[in-house]
């Protein structure tokens, strides 16, 4: 009786069926975990930039500046001079013009700072409003009191803040040489590890961002010092005290997209009221600088920036308040120019497109 032919078992094991293997469904408790750590690393960054904001702040200045004054650094350099040297010039022509605005206010604000029952006696025609918003039983030299108390105590927080804003300056102005000075050799270490594609790419991102940079600053800066010059001729014209330093005033806030202005507005009020009482005049002052920040807004400051520079509204606002938030008056001052290097990066970073769109008005990005 013959036997069956045994099978071996290589061609047992080849003619089973293969396991299928079904991959899991990824859990939505692990997305929502890693959603809520990414969320605290957040937090703790923002923390640490408001925190540390003595050491951050000369740091992101300085750069921003670096950034804005890169490209006439290079027309210097294209025209036989070293990198210190054009560094240097362009350091003394900041220091200039910042000390003309120091020595306007300083000149502007003698006759009226210097005594807090003066301050107090300026807005003396303020009281009806105040009166009139506080409780009949306040009297009117409690009113005096009160605007005499915090009279001193904002001149006691200048005091105070001014060695310490003395230093971050003194900082910035420093890392800021350094930095122009040094920047070929320090752009050239960072992307030397960097693969060559990944070098080029980096590369024309920093070099868009010093273009778009210096080319919105200093077209903005041009305007508001226009805007400036302009609002201190018309307030002279008008007999407002000070017309000067309200003039720096109109040129430095201006910066300050929305709020600035708006603050410089509510302070025109004020010193409107102040001057002329309660009559039609009051409203002068305020009216003149609002009629000239919205020829700068809606024709100046279109035509000579561009539209491609443009940022939309939101956009500016929410960079305002964020860096605002960090940093105070610092923050709000570069907030715009670090949105508009950003853009620089978003644009060529195709899985960040969306956030480009973000912060890029529609009527350009349907171009």
């Amino acid at each position: 009786m013959r036997s069956a032919p045994r099978h071996s078992t290589d061609e047992t094991h080849a003619s089973a069926p293969l396991p299928v293997v079904v991959p899991l469904p990824r859990r939505p408790v692990a997305a929502a975990t890693q959603r809520a750590m990414s969320g605290l690393v957040l937090f703790a960054a923002l923390w640490w930039l408001h925190e540390a904001h003595a050491f951050v702040v000369p740091l992101v200045f300085a750069a921003v500046l670096a950034l804005v004054l890169a490209p006439p650094l290079d027309r210097l350099h294209r025209r036989g001079l070293p990198d210190a040297i054009g560094a240097a010039l362009l350091l003394v022509g900041l220091l200039a013009a910042l000390g003309g605005a120091g020595w306007l206010v300083l000149r502007a604000l003698p006759p009226w700072a210097g005594d807090a029952d003066a301050v107090a006696r300026l807005v003396h025609p303020l009281h009806g409003a105040l009166a009139a918003l506080l409780p009949a039983r306040i009297a009117e030299t409690r009113i005096d009191a009160e605007l005499t108390r915090q009279v001193e105590a904002l001149r006691a927080m200048l005091v105070e803040s001014a060695p310490r804003v003395a230093l971050q300056t003194v900082s910035t102005l420093v890392l800021l040489y350094f930095m122009l000075a040094g920047q070929r050799a320090l752009v050239a270490r960072a992307v030397a590890p960097l693969a060559a594609r990944r070098r080029v790419e980096v590369l024309a991102i920093l070099r868009d961002a010093s273009r778009d940079s210096a080319r919105f600053v200093g077209a903005l800066a041009l305007i508001y010092a226009g805007v400036g010059i302009l609002t201190g001729i018309a307030l002279a014209a008008l007999g407002l005290p000070a017309a000067a330093l309200w003039g720096v005033l109109a040129f430095g806030l201006s910066f300050v997209s929305y709020l600035g202005p708006a603050a410089m507005v509510a302070a025109l009020l004020l010193a409107g009221s102040a001057h002329a009482g309660a009559s039609v005049m009051a409203l002068a002052p305020a009216a003149v600088f609002l009629t000239l920040h919205a020829i700068d807004s809606n024709f100046v400051s279109p035509a000579f920036v561009g539209r491609q520079l443009a940022l939309s509204p939101v956009a500016v606002l929410a960079a305002v308040l964020l860096f605002g938030w960090l940093w105070g008056l610092a923050g709000a001052l570069i907030a715009v120019p670090l949105l508009v290097a950003a853009r620089a990066l978003l644009r060529r970073r195709h899985h960040l497109r969306w956030l480009h769109d973000c912060i890029t008005p529609a009527s350009i990005r349907r171009r």
